[in-house]
């Protein structure tokens, strides 16, 4: 993944607080640094019109509920018609390893 591709990227984290999603910076970052076993995150995918919904084995019940009811706005904000697929940590599917650049695409 280039530095450009990186930056467009959009990262965003719950907080439990506001209820809210929150853009994170990942500027000067590793894009692991982002991932937290307690949050929930959400990334914007342009590429494949898709919002991935990343739950950490640690967030609870509540913080993921809260999530999936706030992700569209997050989605018509970004890519109105993109679709919003739920992944749990330790489950991520190939897709969404290959869009943060964790999976070589010649393993496919």
């Amino acid at each position: 993944m280039t530095q450009s591709e990186l930056y467009s990227i959009k990262i965003f984290k719950l907080n439990p607080d506001s209820e809210e999603f929150d853009e994170i910076d990942i500027r000067g970052k590793q894009l692991f640094e982002t991932f937290d076993t307690k949050s929930v995150l959400l990334f914007v995918d342009p590429i494949l019109s898709t919002i991935w919904l990343w739950h950490g084995k640690e967030s609870n019940v509540r913080m993921k509920f809260i999530a999936a009811q706030k992700a569209s706005s997050v989605r018509d904000k970004y890519i109105f018609d993109a679709k919003i697929n739920a992944i749990e940590e330790g489950n991520e599917p190939d897709s969404f390893k290959k869009f943060l650049g964790l999976y070589n695409r010649e393993n496919e």
